[in-house]
Parts: C-alpha cells; structure tokens; sequence
C-alpha cells in the first residue's frame, strides 16, 4: 500500500517534530521552496537543533511529539492537532518555542 504523504498548505510549509528532530519534505517536485521555510531550516540549525528533510505520511502524524507551520505572512505556527490527530499532548513543544523566539528574533535583526 502507498502512503499517504502529508506535505503543505496552499499557503504555508508543514514540520513534525519527533524526538527532537525537526522533519520537512526535501524540496522536488511535490513541495515549493518557501522563504520562510528555508529561514527556519538555517536557524534550526544555528540552534542545534537536527534537521532531516525527508518525507513523511499522514500516518506518521500519529508519533510526532510538535508541529508546525511556516509562511511568509503567519511566520511559525505551532499546529495543534490534524483531523482527529492530537499532536504531542496538545500544546506549543520546546522545540517550536524555539524556532518561534529564533524567528522573531531574526525579523528584529533583518
């Protein structure tokens, strides 16, 4: 059976978290290259924080301990639940505490 792959908003880029490790789709042809996404990607990594890009499945929402969403208009948002899916245990994780400082704190400086 094919997995379903959850990939992004018409507007925005989607991350899990799972055991501290932030996971995007690698950029081909199934997702667009966003700004805000790329941003992320380099202060995750300035923060220490391990980055994959590697795909994912809706399936796979089930593990992951955060997520969240990048866009150029909304910036970090921490995601909640997915359909019936609650993420984590429901509230912003460390990780994306983290990502939202570093961004905002990025927006100050740019």
């Amino acid at each position: 059976m094919k997995r379903k792959l959850f990939l992004e908003g018409t507007t925005f880029s989607f991350f899990i978290v799972k055991d501290n490790v932030v996971i995007t789709h690698p950029l081909d042809d199934k997702i667009l290259p966003g700004i805000t996404r790329r941003v992320v990607l380099e202060l995750a990594e300035k923060q220490g924080i391990t980055v994959k890009q590697e795909h994912f499945s809706y399936a796979d929402l089930k593990d992951a301990n955060e997520a969240f969403i990048t866009s150029s208009t909304r910036n970090v948002v921490p995601v909640f639940a997915v359909d019936d899916i609650t993420i984590g245990n429901g509230q912003v994780g460390e990780i994306t505490k983290k990502l939202i400082n570093a961004f905002s704190e990025y927006q100050a400086n740019y």
